[in-house]
């Protein structure tokens, strides 16, 4: 390709070519400037307490878990950032102590709340160490050079952290780990109420949406030897709870006493004798008029979810979904056998929606009180 004998600098300029003109129809013109696009800086910021915990994570990290002066291990709740030089420290006093401790590059490049003037510390030593300098401790220059040298995996890892990939790694890592550890249920109290106040202002969705419910209740598989059977009783699917269920749950508990898995048992229990009733009556109907047949006891699968718990008026409501499959043996009077009796079975399915109240914790309602639809 022949080009103009003017020279253009690859790194300014770009082409275009007229393939109809291959060789000749060449067209330069400036290439546009990529924007400045913020960069994000890791560095302690004074009363930012959640961007913090995220550094005060990554040193202890790149640290070992250690406290950088006395070396014990540390938990995240047992640990703070600490300044090596306190960022108190006045410029003319800092002045002498990186002119003695640090390389000239570092020096030029040292700032005080980066991450090569940072370490972990325990509570301990932090409180005794306050805004002491150390200048005149010679390992000063060994903490300092430790702090530059983990200084790009800190810087790193508070980035990763902070990435949406940091993120799912974060989230999959809290769903795993074991919540039972004391150390765990140290670090979710001192940085859940922060987490929960982000979600709050910047993500209500995630704790205003649905969550899993672990039911324990006279339904359920807990504390069984065997899974549970229709033979047992309604078949519960989870139970997943929606804002307004947790809130009334919380009243339920907190207010009146309640135990939940008790109050659910009791609604799970009406909706059973509900349903039956309410099968049996359609066997019954569908039985000739007039005759003289006996039915026995409605018995089958039947599954029950719950969709909503609410306090209305100072009366609990339970609400949800159900579908059964029903079956009853048919007694009919026969002359002609032995028995003086015919057998056969009858069945039936049905499914819809229900809401039963609860006035009282041990006050079981009726089939009656249970509303299907």
């Amino acid at each position: 390709m022949l080009l103009d004998s003017a020279c253009h600098d690859d790194e300014n300029w770009s082409f275009s070519v007229d393939a109809s003109w291959y060789g000749h129809g060449v067209t330069m013109f400036p290439k546009a400037k990529a924007s400045n696009v913020e960069t994000y800086e890791v560095r302690y910021r004074p009363g930012d307490s959640e961007a913090n915990a995220i550094l005060r994570a990554a040193l202890l990290k790149e640290g070992k878990g250690r406290c950088y002066l006395c070396r014990t291990r540390v938990t995240f709740a047992g640990s703070e950032i600490d300044h090596i030089v306190p960022w108190s420290i006045s410029a003319a006093n800092l002045e002498p102590i990186k002119k003695k401790y640090l390389p000239p590059a570092q020096a030029e490049r040292f700032g005080l709340h980066r991450a090569h003037n940072l370490a972990p510390i325990c509570t301990t030593c932090n409180s005794t160490k306050s805004d002491g300098t150390f200048e005149d401790v010679e390992a000063l220059a060994v903490w300092l050079k430790r702090a530059h040298d983990r200084q790009a995996a800190v810087e790193k890892s508070v980035m990763d952290l902070r990435s949406e990939f940091g993120l799912m790694k974060s989230m999959s890592k809290l769903l795993a780990v074991d919540f039972s550890s004391a150390s765990v249920q140290e670090c979710l109290l001192t940085l859940g109420p922060t987490l929960i106040d982000r979600f709050r202002s910047e993500a209500p969705a995630v704790l205003e949406g649905l969550s899993a419910y672990v039911y324990r209740g006279e339904y359920s598989d807990h504390g069984c030897l065997d899974q549970r059977t229709f033979a047992d009783g309604p078949l519960i699917r989870p139970i997943v709870l929606d804002e307004g269920s947790r809130r009334a749950k919380v009243a339920l508990e907190e207010v009146f006493r309640w135990d939940f898995d008790e109050l659910l048992d009791i609604a799970f229990g009406a909706v059973e004798c509900a349903i039956r009733d309410d099968q049996a009556d359609q066997l019954r109907g569908a039985l000739e008029e007039g005759s003289s047949a006996e039915l026995g006891s409605v018995e089958g699968l039947m599954i029950i979810t719950v969709n909503e718990v609410r306090i209305e008026e100072r009366i609990v409501v339970v609400r949800g979904s159900y579908e059964s499959d029903g079956s009853a043996e048919i007694a009919i009077v026969d002359y002609q056998n032995d028995s003086g009796t015919s057998g056969g079975q009858r069945e039936v399915q049905s499914r819809g929606d229900f809401e039963v109240p609860l006035w009282e914790e041990q006050a079981r309602p009726e089939a009656g009180d249970v509303d299907l639809y």
